[in-house]
């Protein structure tokens, strides 16, 4: 079976306070993009895992290998499959890459062996690997709020060209976290970034646009702040951080200058990819 775990980017992100438990509040926008990471699983007598990127763990790590060991504890099953990740989103990016590997994983598996998951088997399963696995699950525009667990998919009628543009250093989750100061970082209105969205108001979707996150990832890496002010500068409408970083979203609706944009990009060394965002695939609702 062949089957694409597609990217996510962020186009708003409050967060609003650390929990008892140590995790962080949210309040975000999230959006798939025609970006995805490509997994071909078929049955073999033997557990094997190879990905075209020396990078990509191969370990008990592996959010596709954790998926599976999750759902075979769950269910139960003694099957084991020859994996091959042709890996195309980066690492460290706040693009969702591992979390939607792990989705598209979960997914496969269950096609294959019937088991008939329901939602909340999904997010059983999803949960207990990342925060932004659930989502990965729904392919769709949502309102993602808790520490990931509550997803209110919504209809995106925004239609513009979206640059990523990623530095060579990418950003740890945990250390973006770490370096919060809750009472000086941005706090976007989420609310009107979803609003915009709905009623496809992309002037002021671009000027709601937001990030908590950007200020401790500008600390730890100068270069993100630096691409994001560039590219406001040479001519995209706005610009906004994903994730923790390290990638930054150039957004605009004039094709031209996305090519000249995307030319000035590259020649600064930094990985750059023209999307646009997902159209739905499908609707977990209403499984």
């Amino acid at each position: 079976m062949k089957i694409r775990a597609y990217a996510k980017i962020n186009l708003g992100l409050n967060v609003l306070y650390k929990r008892d438990d140590g995790y962080h509040e949210l309040d975000m926008i999230n959006a798939p993009i025609n970006f995805y990471d490509e997994l071909f699983i078929e049955k073999s007598p033997e557990m094997s895992f190879d990905a075209t990127m020396d990078y990509v763990k191969k370990n008990k790590d592996n959010s596709i290998l954790k998926a599976i060991e999750l759902l075979r504890a769950k269910y139960g099953f003694k099957d084991n499959f020859k994996i091959m990740l042709n890996k195309n989103i980066p690492s460290r990016a706040g693009l969702g890459g591992g979390s939607a590997d792990a989705a598209a994983t979960i997914k496969a598996i269950d096609r294959m062996l019937g088991l008939d998951m329901s939602l909340a088997d999904y997010k059983k399963i999803a949960m207990q690997i990342g925060s932004d696995d659930y989502y990965c699950l729904f392919e769709r525009c949502a309102r993602v709020k808790g520490t990931g667990d509550i997803i209110k998919p919504f209809q995106n009628r925004i239609r513009c060209h979206i640059l990523l543009v990623k530095p060579y250093v990418g950003i740890s989750t945990k250390a973006s976290f770490s370096s919060l100061d809750l009472n000086t970082c941005d706090h976007p209105d989420i609310d009107m970034i979803q609003r915009t969205m709905e009623e496809g108001d992309y002037r002021y979707f671009i000027k709601s646009l937001g990030n908590s996150l950007e200020e401790p990832s500008f600390k730890l890496e100068g270069e993100i702040k630096k691409i994001k002010d560039e590219l406001t500068i040479i001519g995209m409408d706005g610009a906004v951080m994903s994730g923790s970083g390290s990638t930054v979203l150039g957004f605009t609706q004039d094709e031209a200058i996305l090519d000249k944009v995307c030319t000035i990009m590259k020649r600064q060394g930094h990985y750059v990819r023209k999307v646009k965002f997902l159209l739905s695939q499908v609707d977990m609702l209403n499984r």
